[in-house]
């Protein structure tokens, strides 16, 4: 790819982030409604019959010059399908 060589510190926080990161969408995948997650008050329509409906948000850290960007996707009742981050 890029030859990038990284160190061992920074491949092992990388992977326990990532690791945690996962750990937590499954979790979430048990959890309350998308509406009950951290007390807010959200409402989101079904998707039409068929169909799926993709949720996402992003977010940027201007000290580490970094973008974040996370994704659910979610059936037409509903129902939890995947989640990326």
């Amino acid at each position: 790819m890029n030859d990038v060589s990284q160190n061992c510190q920074t491949i092992c926080h990388k992977a326990t982030t990532l690791l945690a990161t996962w750990e937590n969408a499954q979790e979430l995948k048990q959890a309350a409604p998308i509406s009950q997650i951290n007390g807010l008050n959200v409402t989101s329509a079904k998707s039409s019959l068929g169909r799926y409906k993709c949720n996402f948000d992003a977010s940027f850290c201007e000290a580490t010059n970094r973008v974040g960007i996370r994704m659910c996707i979610r059936d037409t009742e509903g129902a939890f399908v995947l989640a990326r981050t």
